[in-house]
């Protein structure tokens, strides 16, 4: 069915194909007035934030005129509208406005076309408000919370403040439109752009008031006794240059108790009475929305960016090539409206593509690092746009920057450049500790709240911090030229870099005491620390790179950051110069361990074996430990379980020496993941269980969310599935409060994969795919095979052999980047992949694939698959022997035996030659029945009732009859004769 055409965003959307395809008109353009004109039209529907209505065309006596409608309190209310010339966007939202506001059923008559304006004036029958040409987008909320402010009795004097820019005086000029009729006298627009004299303030007033004829009376007297009774509303356009006339506001306000006035500002007034309202940058959408452009044209920043676009080039419109483009220039502009005026004047010449390069061109750092380091950009020169109708200060954004920046005292102006250098904002102590460096002898308070108040700061509350101030991107960028400019740079950027030194490696110092404090401001500095680290690489001082980086390294791995961690220690080794032995050994080893948690094992060992011969040479007992512990985390990926138990034991005895809890706990947590793979779970579960109490004694949330995990996983492989779901919850809790992501991955897989054997597919299903998000997000590879093996299970659960066969098949592509290192889920990859292959019929090819994994488990020497999984596969290979016979399945299991992996997935010759025998759906079924669903089954067949049942497992019949259902669904069978029978065939009970 074709939509209704919708006025979003400030355009008119309609559907042109029936692939839903749509059309976007701007309103107020020829298209917009001429679709109007189309008697075909007949109606369209308003959408502005929480405000809707339907216009519809109506023939009157004089013409065709267009009429809003609304349902509210069970009544149909209408609206006039207007005639088609007339529906501005401005009117629209008039309109929609009076629709939400008024309490009463209203029809607005047909007026006349040469009707009176509603307000009166001093002495002119006019009213001086500007007209603007396009429509306001984005602002609808701002507009109501200001309309109820401004109706406020109390309320006499508000004041939009915020940056230049940032949209204040078309904000304004749309609240007072709006407002004008509540103002039988008048609502008056005052430009104070050219006044830099706080005394002509009141002659301005006046001037646009008519009130030019003063005689020996005082302006300000002559001015309040001819507005004390009069119901006005002034809009006072800029008044930051002429702050000083606020006093005399206020007195004004005093004498004329009828009298309002809305301020515009880069600072507030600080007077009494003052109502003060931050003007934001408009909304951005964020990376979940970019699928939907009609939804993306609802946030301000793209309206505005796609309207001025259309302005210089008629045909731009917003498709699904250029939309992540769009949206990124509107975050890099972070919603600043002039930013995204100028910038959207270059679509004339630029796609958006080409535009947001410029916009983010990179200062690249050799050897191929990406965006790890904090880029340097420069936008300023591309937004600037020469319009003779904007005021000079408007037609460049450094003009904008400029007229702000001359307001600021000399000092002022010296902190707003120091506090350009900080990229992700600072707290009060922090600034000036660093200022402090520069100047000690100087109070910085005044000055902060002074750039608060001006618009240049912002002033952002934390609950668990101090409140930090931050400046926007832009705003930064201007104080960093004025920073080169004034010769500064140098000494500030120094004792900046320096200060961020000290912060990581006391961070690094207490990250086993206070973790989750540390790694929580590392979190919030994390831009900060980049900016520093990229200026010690740029000075080529190499130590203290390495030095600030290695200190890192626990914040990376805990927070995700592997591949940006690993990317800057690579880079910066293979730059580095003139380093101290001890320093590159640290920084091999932070290396080492983050190429290991992403699974790149033999890079990693290489490195932290360099580093290793180091510390022992050097008697660095510590940093041996360290060093050990992650050679035989390595170990045991790779299965190499004997060279895991030396390195890990050796690891436990120089922590225990050292009385280094954190490290004995760690280590403790390893060998109980060693011994799982082996097989012994008792062991298993109870070096985890001390690990667990160890991490418990020291208030560690980052170690006990990794020994929750594995005793977690040690609990599955027990089957014991409820236990297990207890831990995983222990750690996901633990993981979150930390933002451990790597953690996170392989909790979520696991919690997923226990739901799915109980039955709950679906929802297990989602689960694990968070968990694949969440690995492709920190380039985790271990962490996608793990989800992407289990997603495979999950599929073969549910009888979607081809899908499971695609999922095995990444995996395994997967495991091959990594040189097929990670034999446990290699060998558990190549024993899904042979399931799913069986079950299409390839029973040899099935064979080869069972053949090759058995190989790796003779090499591992311990179990590769829980059972509850081994008895699905079991099943599923136990019909390709019988497709095929016993003697040629064996004979093709022996030729796997001998095969690697990689030629065990290409060892498919008999594939063409086999019909395709699909495996039934319940060879597997009984296993997606939940324990319960089991325990009702085996009742079920020994013939008892479902009250009988009820009384015994102690739950309700009504429960009862609703596990029947459920288990008859899985089962495929609709009786009780042929559920019993099933429950036969399959062992699920002992006939006594």
């Amino acid at each position: 069915m074709a939509r209704v055409p919708s006025v979003i965003g400030g355009f008119l959307q309609l559907q042109v194909s029936a692939q839903n395809s749509l059309q976007c008109i701007e309103l107020g353009s020829p298209a917009w007035f001429e679709w109007l004109e189309d008697e075909c039209n007949r109606s369209f529907s308003f959408k502005d934030g929480t405000v809707s209505y339907t216009a519809r065309r109506e023939r009157q006596r004089n013409g065709w005129y267009w009429y809003a409608y609304r349902k509210q309190s069970g009544k149909l209310r209408k609206v006039y509208l207007g005639k088609s010339p007339e529906l501005s966007a401005e009117r629209l939202l008039q309109v929609a406005t009076r629709l939400v506001e008024s309490k009463e059923e209203q029809v607005s008559p047909v007026p006349d076309e040469h009707h009176e304006p509603v307000g009166r004036t001093i002495e002119h029958d006019t009213e001086f408000l500007m007209a603007h040409l396009t429509p306001l987008l984005g602002r609808e909320k701002e507009l109501q919370t200001l309309c109820a402010l401004l109706r406020r009795p109390s309320v006499r004097l508000l004041t939009l403040a915020g940056m230049g820019g940032i949209g204040k005086t078309r904000l304004a000029i749309q609240l007072v439109s709006r407002l004008r009729e509540e103002y039988p006298d008048g609502a008056y627009f005052i430009p104070l752009s050219t006044i830099t004299d706080g005394v002509q303030v009141i002659l301005a007033i006046a001037d646009v008031l008519g009130l030019r004829d003063v005689g020996a009376e005082p302006f300000l007297e002559y001015l309040a006794r001819s507005l004390e009774k009069k119901r006005l509303l002034l809009l006072l356009d800029n008044f930051e240059q002429v702050i000083t006339a606020a006093p005399l506001l206020v007195e004004l306000l005093a004498r004329c108790p009828y009298l309002k006035v809305v301020v515009t500002s880069r600072m507030v007034l600080r007077v009494r009475g003052e109502y003060e309202f931050l003007v934001q940058a408009l909304a951005v959408p964020t990376d979940e929305q970019l699928h939907d452009i009609e939804h993306v044209l609802t946030y301000g920043a793209v309206a505005l960016f796609v309207q001025r676009a259309r302005a210089v080039k008629v045909d731009f419109a917003l498709t699904p090539e250029n939309l992540p483009a769009v949206v990124a220039i509107c975050r890099r502009l972070e919603g600043v409206p002039l930013a995204l005026e100028l910038a959207a004047a270059r679509c004339k010449l630029l796609s958006p593509q080409a535009l947001l390069a410029r916009l983010s061109g990179h200062h690249r750092i050799p050897h191929g690092t990406t965006d790890a380091i904090l880029p340097y950009q420069q936008t300023l020169h591309l937004l600037s746009r020469p319009a003779q109708d904007l005021p000079e200060r408007q037609q460049t954004l450094r003009n904008t920057l400029d007229w702000s920046y001359n307001l600021l005292t000399e000092r002022e102006q010296r902190l707003f450049r120091l506090l350009s250098l900080f990229a992700g904002g600072g707290s009060l102590e922090m600034i000036e500790q660093v200022y402090r460096a520069i100047d000690a002898t100087t109070s910085i308070l005044d000055d902060i709240t002074s750039l608060v108040d001006k618009s240049l700061l912002y002033l952002i509350e934390q609950d668990d911090f101090e409140p930090r101030f931050s400046m926007l991107e832009i705003v930064r960028e201007y104080g960093l030229e004025r920073l080169h400019e004034t010769g500064e740079i140098a000494v500030t950027q120094r004792m900046f870099a320096y200060y961020w030194l000290d912060f990581t490696l006391s961070a690094e110092a207490h990250m086993t005491d206070e973790q989750l404090h540390w790694l929580n401001r590392l979190k919030m500095e994390h831009k900060n620390i980049r900016a520093a680290l990229l200026w010690f690489a740029s000075q080529k001082d190499w130590e203290h790179a390495l030095q600030m980086a290695t200190a890192l390294t626990w914040f990376w791995w805990a927070k995700g950051y592997l591949g940006e961690g690993r990317r800057v220690l690579e880079w910066l080794l293979s730059s580095c110069e003139q380093v101290t032995p001890h320093t590159r050994a640290k920084a091999l080893l932070a290396a080492g361990t983050l190429s290991g948690l992403q699974g790149e094992y033999r890079h990693a060992e290489t490195l932290c074996l360099e580093a290793l011969s180091f510390f022992v040479s050097h008697g660095d007992r510590r940093d041996h430990a360290n060093a050990l512990w992650m050679l035989g985390h390595m170990s045991i990926m790779k299965s190499d379980y004997p060279r895991a138990q030396a390195y890990l034991h050796e690891a436990h005895g120089l922590f225990e020496e050292l009385h280094h809890i954190w490290g004995v706990a760690s280590t403790l947590e390893r060998l109980a993941s060693l011994e799982r793979d082996r097989g012994d779970y008792g062991r298993a579960r109870e070096l985890a269980e001390q690990s667990v109490a160890l991490f418990q004694q020291l208030s560690a949330p980052w170690g006990l969310a990794r020994a929750f995990w594995i005793l977690g996983l040690i609990l599955f492989s027990l089957g014991d599935f409820a236990f297990a779901s207890v831990q995983l919850e222990h750690c996901l809790k633990q993981a979150q409060l930390v933002g451990d992501r790597n953690t996170l991955i392989f909790a979520q897989a696991l919690s997923g994969c226990i739901q799915m054997f109980q039955g709950e597919v679906q929802a297990g299903e989602e689960r694990v795919r968070m968990g694949k998000q969440t690995a492709r997000e920190v380039g985790n590879k271990r962490g996608i095979v793990w989800t992407v093996t289990i997603l495979g299970l999950g599929a073969v659960l549910q009888g979607d052999y081809q899908r499971a066969r695609e999922l095995f098949e990444e995996s395994l592509s997967v495991l091959a980047q990594l040189s097929f290192e990670y034999k446990i889920f290699t060998a558990l990859g190549l024993r899904g992949l042979a399931m799913v292959i069986a079950s299409q019929g390839h029973a040899l090819w099935a064979a080869r694939l069972a053949g090759a994994a058995a190989s790796i488990q003779q090499t591992i020497g311990a179990p590769v698959t829980p059972p509850m999984v081994e008895a699905v596969i079991e099943r599923f290979l136990l019909q390709a022997r019988l497709q095929v016979g016993e003697e040629t399945f064996l004979q093709a299991y022996a030729e796997g035996c001998a095969m690697q992996p990689a030629q065990a997935l290409i060892a498919n010759d008999a594939q063409l030659r086999q019909p395709a025998v699909s495996t039934p759906k319940e060879a597997v079924a009984h296993t997606a029945l939940t324990t319960r669903e089991i325990e009702v089954l085996r009742l079920l067949a020994l013939g008892l009732t479902s009250p009988q049942i009820a009384e015994k497992l102690v739950i309700s019949v009504l429960t009862v009859n609703t596990h029947v259902r459920s288990i008859y669904s899985k089962l495929g069978v609709s009786s009780r004769s042929a559920a019993t029978r099933y429950a036969i065939e399959h062992k699920l009970f002992k006939l006594s």
